[in-house]
């Protein structure tokens, strides 16, 4: 809202800056299997769970935010989480990631291990449910970087 109407809504960009502000320095997780990877922690009844879904994957906000805004670190850090949903992607032989995952190293399934030793992380729900947002978070990444994220 803040980006239609910056002096009725600017009191979104405020608590907007707050909540990125606090994500990026309480649920920022760089993966000790994985180190050039970003993902964001999960946070479920007082506890950091090292878990994500898809719908985490929706990174481009800190992207366009930190455009709107003229913020490098949230440009950064969202180029950095798309990275690690790219990664998600990248990783699996139908090159569609999945729904959700974890890094936990002592909850590896056994039917993982490899896997995990390879992507740094293991699939709890391989399901595909459509979801736009990582597409629309690598579409911010792209017109930020020049890079094609799925390219590779």
């Amino acid at each position: 809202m803040y980006v239609y109407d910056s002096k009725r809504f600017v009191t979104y960009k405020d608590r907007w800056v707050l909540a990125a502000e606090s994500t990026i320095k309480h649920l920022q997780a760089d993966l000790d299997t994985r180190p050039n990877l970003t993902f964001l922690l999960s946070y479920n009844n007082g506890k950091n769970d090292l878990s994500l879904q898809r719908l985490t994957c929706f990174d481009g906000s800190f992207i366009l935010g930190g455009t709107v805004l003229d913020r490098q670190d949230f440009i950064d850090f969202g180029v950095e989480l798309v990275n690690g949903c790219e990664a998600t992607y990248n990783s699996t032989l139908s090159k569609i990631g999945p729904d959700s995952w974890g890094w936990d190293p002592k909850q590896v399934p056994a039917d993982q291990k490899d896997f995990y030793e390879k992507a740094g992380y293991y699939i709890t729900n391989g399901a595909y449910m459509l979801r736009p947002e990582v597409i629309e978070s690598f579409y911010y990444a792209y017109r930020i970087t020049g890079k094609d994220i799925l390219g590779e």
